[in-house]
């Protein structure tokens, strides 16, 4: 594996690990909408007219609060799975081209394998 190789993995992953964040958050967003305003509106439609209608804000911050938790865990499963291992590998193979590089400074050619 050449230097120029090994440099070009470590940024396609480190741009993939950048770009986790923002797919994480775009998910999780999408996620609680789904679960938090679609049985909102099914309440309201269902229960027009009722005792429940008029008492509605317990039921809807605790279902937020559901909402909110599971859409993380949902979230979380979708756009971030392997993270620790991309994690480690980009940092064994920074350590690792540190190394060839300093090989190269030291004996004026890249180490053979």
């Amino acid at each position: 594996m050449s230097i120029e190789t090994l440099e070009q993995a470590i940024e396609e992953t480190e741009a993939e690990l950048d770009g986790r964040g923002a797919r994480k958050m775009i998910s999780w967003a999408v996620v609680t909408i789904v679960l938090f305003f679609i049985p909102i509106v099914l309440f309201f439609q269902l229960f027009a007219g009722s005792a429940y209608e008029t008492s509605y804000a317990p039921i809807v911050l605790v279902w937020l609060m559901v909402a909110m938790g599971v859409g993380n865990m949902i979230a979380t499963a979708l756009a971030a799975p392997r993270t620790v291992e991309l994690r480690l590998a980009l940092a064994t193979a920074s350590s690792l081209l540190l190394m060839l590089k300093e090989g190269e400074k030291v004996s004026g050619q890249p180490d053979a394998d």
